[in-house]
């Protein structure tokens, strides 16, 4: 019952995210009022609202795309499983710079739907100015009071780590590691100084 269940969640997830690309494309034609004589017509590709409907079609698809149960390429085939998805999540990327460049670019009037979320992030903004600023100033008057606690405690941490911690670390490695295993990583370190000298703290011969 459990494994009919996810197979029909499974299908009606695949069914609803394909219907959604599919009309896609049909939706921005309707919406951008394009004409098979506009599709001749790159000045009407520069306008705003086309632009803007362009990159929510393709931000849109894309985003779709990658959350198909069930995609062009299986995702379980080694290097090129992942591919489409990732094209996919570039369309959709495209899709937020085609917004971007048309709502600052486009020629004609901007979609009356984008200018009313403008218009709502802009109050929003206006509104959240004042506790953005207290939140600056709270997390600016934070860091001046542990500053100086930080920098008092600094050297007493660093001399328990140096005096208790780092001996019982070194005493611990000691007996883990037997001398075969010993003499292996000093030859990486004297190999690798930059890393592996640090890291076991031996020195290249």
């Amino acid at each position: 019952m459990g494994l009919l269940t996810k197979l029909v969640g499974v299908s009606i997830k695949q069914g609803v995210l394909m219907a959604i690309i599919a009309a896609l494309p049909w939706w921005w034609f309707g919406y951008a009022g394009l004409t098979e004589a506009d599709l001749e017509n790159p000045a009407k590709f520069a306008e705003a609202s086309v632009m803007m409907s362009l990159g929510l079609v393709l931000f849109v698809g894309g985003l779709a795309y990658r959350g198909l149960p069930f995609d062009l390429i299986p995702d379980w085939i080694p290097l090129f499983g992942k591919l489409d998805d990732l094209a996919a999540g570039g369309v959709a990327g495209a899709g937020c710079a085609m917004m971007y460049f048309g709502w600052h670019y486009g020629t004609g009037p901007k979609p009356t739907e984008a200018i009313a979320v403008a218009n709502a992030l802009a109050v929003a903004n206006a509104h959240l100015a004042p506790a953005k600023k207290a939140a600056i100033a709270a997390i600016k008057a934070f860091y001046a009071v542990a500053k100086p606690i930080v920098q008092q405690l600094a050297p007493h941490v660093e001399k328990v780590y140096s005096e208790k911690a780092l001996p019982l670390i070194n005493a611990a490695r000691a007996k883990i590691m037997s001398g075969a295993y010993e003499e292996y990583l000093l030859q990486l370190a004297a190999n690798n100084p930059g890393f592996f000298g640090k890291l076991l703290g031996a020195k290249a011969a």
